[in-house]
């Protein structure tokens, strides 16, 4: 029963991925990192460690407040100061973008092949990491908008910190707090770089940045 949840959560996690690569709305790309927040929060109880162990609620309990509450609130303050609410005309479109997603996936299956057989990298959240990680540098990269970006970001660090909870038994506690403490910092060093996007160029598309050269 448990081993079957704990499979449904990581495929939650990596349809999860493809809907942010086929969505142009930012309020439901907002909706969807925070309920990955949430699954992410509740990873820590998969990982092996005693329920009761206060590492594991730390984490979970951090993992739920940050992820899944705090920076999906910070991220929608942000929409709600900026003229735009969608992703227009991307770098790269939708179609190819699932595609590039489901490759992500392939791609991180392949990986985990190679290196399932060491005791430390046996934990099937790997995989999972691995396409979080990938699909968040796609979203950076194929994507305009300066609050898309960030979502970007927000899923690729999604991937390390998944990654964190798989050596979490071996791993010290201050490990996975060091990842939380950077994404609450890059949150708001976004957010600043997000208002004075708009404030100058009254667009938080990054193309207007090209203005600067000239």
């Amino acid at each position: 029963m448990i081993h079957g949840l704990f499979s449904f959560v990581l495929v939650l996690l990596m349809i999860s991925s493809l809907y942010l690569l086929s969505s142009s709305r930012l309020g439901a790309m907002i909706r969807t990192v925070g309920a990955q927040g949430l699954i992410l929060g509740l990873i820590p109880f998969f990982t092996g460690e005693p329920i009761h162990s206060p590492h594991t609620w730390i984490l979970a309990l951090l993992g739920i407040v940050i992820k899944g509450i705090f920076i999906p609130l910070m991220l929608f303050r942000a929409l709600r100061g900026v003229a735009v609410n969608k992703e227009i005309a991307p770098y790269v479109g939708y179609t190819l973008s699932i595609g590039a997603g489901v490759v992500s996936i392939i791609l991180s299956y392949i990986s985990y092949a190679f290196i399932a057989h060491h005791p430390i990298f046996s934990s099937p959240l790997i995989p999972a990491s691995i396409t979080l990680g990938l699909c968040g540098l796609f979203l950076i990269i194929a994507r305009k908008q300066a609050l898309t970006q960030i979502i970007g970001y927000l899923v690729f660090e999604n991937g390390i910190y998944l990654f964190g909870v798989s050596l979490s038994v071996r791993s010290p506690l201050l490990v996975e707090l060091g990842i939380l403490l950077d994404v609450v910092v890059g949150v708001f060093v976004m957010g600043v770089v997000i208002y004075h996007i708009n404030k100058e160029f009254d667009s938080i598309s990054t193309q207007s940045l090209g203005t600067l050269r000239e």
